[in-house]
């Protein structure tokens, strides 16, 4: 997770903010994230490009019906389904285009717990497809019945290596939950220093949301992920919110932190500096201040 940077606030408090964000990490995306991201570009890629390329070879290769065909006898037999003209390579191409797709959100950063099941299933769908063409693309009749001397085709190949691969990048694909939860907080981050104040509230408030229950409000970096929010209501002039939201933090700060009293010590200075600006808006709108000035000390 991350702590919100002072410097999307109002006033000068960058001293302050940079205090706070050397307790935690910033977001960058994990080596997990980014191997995952590479497998599943160049799974998706593959999955792609042989759906496009022949799945049947063999000396008769150019006499295979797809589809439903006319029998020698009057009726309808079932040609092959493999490739494009069968059907089996739109699944496969289907799923290389959701492998790519994936794949940039992870190479920025933004792992999610859905976009792994995802990849699993176009994973699995594509391998699915792929070996039963396999198995079955050397029993495919003619229309006199007569089996054709038919094989695989490089397209079969190229789906099989590419699913395998969809499959290793679903496997190695970052599902930490702290995660999402740092990547919810780089969003807010980014909406605020866009002047999306609203936004970035919504951000940080369903992160504040999904940590309480994991890691725990009792997390002290949840204090500075809920000073952040109190700096965010300020932003968009929400003064009575953000110093409520600094007396509900700090009121249970000495036991979250512990013996730790550098964190709680930069947690203090954050919440001075919220009030501080609260009370300079305040003042603007000539009301009193909320707390004296000298409070953080």
């Amino acid at each position: 997770m991350t702590a919100g940077n002072g410097d999307t606030g109002a006033g000068d408090n960058a001293e302050t903010g940079n205090a706070v964000l050397e307790l935690i990490d910033r977001v960058r995306p994990p080596l997990r994230g980014l191997i995952a991201a590479g497998l599943a570009a160049a799974g998706g890629l593959m999955l792609m490009l042989g759906s496009v390329l022949p799945w049947v070879a063999g000396p008769d290769a150019d006499a295979v019906t797809y589809g439903v065909a006319a029998s020698a006898t009057g009726g309808s037999a079932l040609g092959s389904r493999a490739g494009i003209a069968g059907g089996d390579a739109l699944v496969t191409l289907l799923a290389g285009i959701v492998a790519v797709g994936l794949a940039g959100w992870y190479g920025l950063g933004r792992a999610r717990r859905w976009q792994q099941t995802a990849l699993f299933g176009a994973a699995s769908l594509a391998l699915a497809w792929t070996v039963l063409d396999f198995v079955e693309v050397g029993d495919t009749a003619g229309p006199d019945g007569a089996r054709w001397d038919i094989g695989p085709g490089i397209g079969l190949y190229v789906c099989l290596l590419g699913g395998l691969a969809v499959l290793t990048a679903a496997g190695s694909a970052p599902r930490d939950v702290e995660q999402d939860l740092r990547v919810l907080g780089h969003r807010a981050e980014q909406l605020a220093a866009r002047g999306l104040g609203f936004e970035a509230i919504e951000k940080q408030q369903q992160l504040l949301r999904r940590a309480r229950r994991r890691p725990g409000w009792q997390d002290p970096r949840l204090t500075f992920e809920a000073l952040y929010l109190a700096r965010l209501y300020l932003n968009v002039g929400h003064v009575d919110r953000a110093v409520r939201l600094v007396h509900e933090v700090m009121g249970g700060a000495d036991e979250r932190f512990g013996g730790d009293q550098e964190g709680l010590a930069a947690a203090r200075a954050e919440a001075g500096s919220v009030i501080v600006d609260a009370n300079a808006q305040v003042a603007a709108a000539g009301h009193p201040a909320y707390w004296p000035a000298g409070w953080a000390d």
